[in-house]
């Protein structure tokens, strides 16, 4: 039988003392990681009327109140027209833009599922993308559905934003 020419004592073969580097070694790796990953992204000075863009510091600030409007069918024109009297009798800047966009489409809940009514919903958004207006060209848009109006209806939902200068930063 062979025998090691060293011999390896328990005491010699207890690592846990290591634990502690290896913890400090991981945590500096995941810390050079993050630093790494951390991107400092440039004032967005884009798209701001001039007073905005000749401040310190811009911001967007959203509007509490949403326009809802059910719509049977699509009508490019009736919708801008809703979104710009939404803007007037709101007294919003004539900046503003539509940031948020959520599409509710309706469903039978006797013959339909709900997948119908996002697919209605769905159709409704690309004909919004595909019209000239470039009304909802920044929002983000949901999909829902609903059972609470009529099949052949769709419900919107619109979330408006303006761009704001301030002179000084805060």
């Amino acid at each position: 039988m062979f025998k090691s020419q060293n011999p390896v004592t328990e005491e010699e073969s207890d690592v846990t003392f290591l634990a502690g580097w290896m913890y400090a070694d991981l945590f500096l790796a995941m810390m050079v990681v993050f630093l790494a990953t951390v991107t400092f992204i440039p004032e967005y000075i884009g798209n701001l009327d001039q007073s905005a863009s000749n401040s310190a510091y811009n911001y967007q600030e959203i509007y509490k109140k949403p326009l809802a409007v059910v719509y049977e069918g699509f009508d490019a024109d009736q919708i801008k027209r809703d979104v710009l009297a939404f803007i007037k009798s709101e007294r919003l800047s004539p900046d503003s833009e539509i940031i948020y966009a959520q599409i509710i489409g309706a469903y039978d809940l006797k013959s339909e599922t709900p997948a119908d009514a996002i697919s209605r919903a769905q159709i409704f958004s690309q004909k919004l993308d595909q019209s000239n207006d470039g009304l909802a060209k920044n929002a983000s848009t949901t999909l829902s559905s609903t059972t609470s109006i009529a099949v052949n209806r769709v419900a919107v939902k619109f979330t408006f934003a303006t761009n704001v200068g301030v002179k000084n930063n805060p």
